[in-house]
């Protein structure tokens, strides 16, 4: 059998088999380019296997991004969900919101609704472009599974008040026609 360079060899390397490259484990740094994306390829030149001739090639590297259990990402901006009761988001309020530069208080507007989305400008991920995404918290309604009597009772109140301010809507709508 002829080895790479075309001799012929009478015996083999153990470590290459003959052909004069040793493919060894190795532990490198990368520096990672903001912006960079799932599935995004990387080139790190110089650092792939040595050839028979001498050259040494470039290593690829394919970045796989792990899930994280609070945030998810959509382009530059990082989403998260935001938690609030009923209460908070009938009444406002002001909240903190954990993003990935630190907790950050955001004000909840009166009427907030389930699925609003409160963005925190310059909060997400940066781009290639050195420009910064937004962090996007989106709202979730938690209803309590129990009340007390005197919370249901206040509640009962509030509904009747909210029922007859309907009936006089109506009332309107029907005279202005």
């Amino acid at each position: 059998l002829q080895n790479s360079s075309g001799a012929v060899a009478e015996e083999f390397c153990k470590t290459c088999g003959g052909t004069q490259v040793r493919l060894e484990r190795a532990e490198i740094r990368v520096s990672v380019p903001a912006g960079v994306g799932q599935g995004a390829r990387l080139r790190v030149k110089g650092q792939g296997h040595n050839m028979p001739d001498g050259s040494v090639g470039d290593l690829y590297i394919q970045v796989n991004m792990e899930l994280h259990e609070s945030f998810r990402m959509h382009g530059k901006d990082v989403l998260s969900r935001l938690t609030l009761t009923y209460l908070d988001a009938l009444l406002g309020s002001t909240v903190v919101v954990e993003t990935l530069h630190g907790a950050k208080q955001v004000q909840i507007a009166p009427g907030t609704m389930h699925g609003d989305v409160i963005a925190i400008a310059q909060c997400g991920a940066p781009g290639r472009d050195e420009s910064r995404g937004s962090h996007r918290a989106i709202v979730q309604l938690e209803l309590p599974k129990e009340i007390s009597c005197e919370e249901r009772k206040v509640l009962e109140e509030l509904r009747e008040l909210q029922r007859a301010k309907e009936k006089e809507k109506s009332r309107r709508a029907t005279r202005s026609r």
